[in-house]
């Protein structure tokens, strides 16, 4: 579940409310899966800084996607873009993956 969760930005809040505990619980699973699995964090953060740099993310085999949203001056709108960033790597690398088989 949180490896999933995670792919798409699900944050203390939503672990909670799927596994049906505290707040406080959920962030204390979050806290140790990264500090068992360092790079997801890392690949994460990376992902939005870069894409906030640059307005756009990239897969490994170059394909874009523009996220303007990151510049945006609404939290909940900026947050959504911040998922986005890190789940487009991701899906992207899917996407092509799925065109090779």
């Amino acid at each position: 579940m949180v490896s999933y969760g995670l792919a798409y930005g699900m944050e203390a809040y939503g672990l909670a409310q799927r596994l049906g505990i505290e707040n406080k619980e959920a962030a204390k699973i979050l806290n140790d899966y990264f500090f068992a699995f360092p790079s997801v964090k890392e690949y994460m953060d990376n992902a939005v800084n870069q894409a906030k740099e640059k307005g756009f993310t990239e897969t490994l085999f170059g394909r874009k996607r523009k996220i303007p949203e990151l510049k945006s001056s609404n939290s909940r709108v900026r947050s959504a873009a911040e998922r986005q960033a890190m789940n487009a790597g991701i899906q992207g690398l899917a996407l092509i993956y799925s065109k090779l088989l």
